[in-house]
């Protein structure tokens, strides 16, 4: 991504409450959306036809002072995932759904593939609580896994955005844990 292009993202708030769903998209480069959606509001949300369909999603909880919590799932649809998660898992507080839009729709191997994907790229970056094993990426053709790598670009791109700093390690961090030298100064008086 060139520092010279100009990025737009999209934020539509349904209810006009910005502690509600948001949905976001990026303009013009991107077919796909993220759905920001705090745990109380799942039960209306997965009425909406973005829960309708296959994607990858991450549960959150953020703790001051602490890594955040994380889980990366996969779903086909998502509602029903969800509706087992919120009966079943406790630590989460927030969702981010990832899908498609319309005429750019994900498929099974799109997400099997950015699940693996996510979860990888987020034990590396150690950036948070992740007690998940990467699940095997799936044999797909070139063509789907091209789809896939520029769907995961732009969606990292919109999840940094919006505060899910968890898949990059910053130089400044890359530097340190890969044995950079690190000088401190003493001076005594």
């Amino acid at each position: 991504m060139s520092a010279d292009k100009q990025i737009t993202l999209n934020i539509e708030i349904p209810d006009g409450n910005a502690n509600s769903v948001w949905i976001v998209g990026r303009d013009p480069d991107w077919k796909g959306n993220v759905i920001v959606c705090p745990r109380p509001c799942l039960k209306t949300a997965r009425l909406m036809v973005h829960f309708s369909q296959p994607g990858v999603y991450i549960l959150r909880k953020v703790v001051p002072l602490q890594l955040p919590q994380i889980y990366i799932g996969i779903a086909d649809p998502i509602k029903e995932r969800l509706n087992n998660h919120d009966a079943n898992k406790e630590f989460w507080e927030e969702v981010f759904v990832c899908v498609g839009e319309s005429g750019g729709k994900l498929n099974i191997a799109h997400i099997q593939h950015l699940e693996a994907r996510l979860i990888t790229m987020a034990k590396l970056a150690n950036l948070c609580v992740l007690n998940q094993i990467p699940p095997n990426s799936p044999s797909i053709d070139k063509a789907v896994e091209s789809y896939a790598e520029n769907y995961l670009t732009q969606l990292i791109f919109v999840l940094r955005v919006l505060g899910v700093n968890i898949f990059e390690v910053s130089p400044t961090t890359a530097e340190e844990k890969s044995g950079g030298k690190i000088f401190i100064l003493n001076s005594k008086k």
